[in-house]
């Protein structure tokens, strides 16, 4: 008997660990990345401190309400604060969209941010499909998923929203993220990591 006991166990505590989420909500939801497939994850990275932030959130509450089956937007606060303070500084800035407790770079390979707001686009395969540095409009957002065409516009000023950022300097990595905090950008930029093809995804996150 004694080996069938710990031959349960050890199934019992497998199943346990499956069933563990990869994230949970201010909201007391939690979740796992993959229940994403088949859809587009927005994961944006969002301070109490950076204007551009705060600009920028009533955009991804527009480009959520518009897309409600073909997107996700998570919410992920830069300076890692819990509990009331979180709560807090979302009542603040209105954020209706699910803030997420755990920063879920480590978990998915995501680089920390070097400037706010930074939006990260996972397609519904789960690939890694663009990083956006600076506050993004519900435009670019449809631009950069392709849900959606945007209104025609002049060449320079769709280019601008959609070129390659040259180069930032790295943030202080002395004393904690708060007292180190990265510059805020108020120009929109898309930086699509490099892959062979869309059909030959290299950066699968889940």
């Amino acid at each position: 008997m004694r080996p069938m006991l710990k031959y349960l166990l050890a199934v019992t505590l497998l199943l346990a660990g499956c069933d563990r989420p990869d994230f949970h909500t201010l909201a007391g939801e939690s979740g796992s990345f993959s229940q994403y497939r088949g859809r587009w994850l927005v994961i944006n990275y969002w301070a109490q401190w950076c204007p551009p932030c705060i600009e920028e959130i009533p955009q991804l509450q527009l480009l959520a309400d518009r897309f409600p089956r073909q997107l996700q937007v998570l919410m992920v606060n830069f300076d890692g604060v819990q509990g009331a303070q979180l709560r807090a500084q979302a009542q603040e800035l209105n954020i209706q969209l699910p803030v997420v407790l755990e920063d879920p770079g480590p978990l998915l390979g995501l680089p920390r941010p070097r400037v706010l707001p930074t939006t990260y686009l996972v397609d519904p395969t789960g690939c890694l499909h663009a990083k956006l540095e600076g506050p993004q409009d519900l435009e670019s957002l449809q631009t950069a998923t392709g849900l959606a065409m945007p209104r025609p516009t002049s060449g320079p000023q769709l280019t601008n929203r959609l070129q390659t950022t040259p180069g930032r300097p790295e943030p202080s990595h002395h004393g904690s993220a708060a007292n180190s905090p990265p510059p805020s950008a108020d120009a929109r930029t898309s930086s699509p990591p490099a892959r062979p093809s869309p059909g030959n995804c290299v950066d699968r996150l889940y």
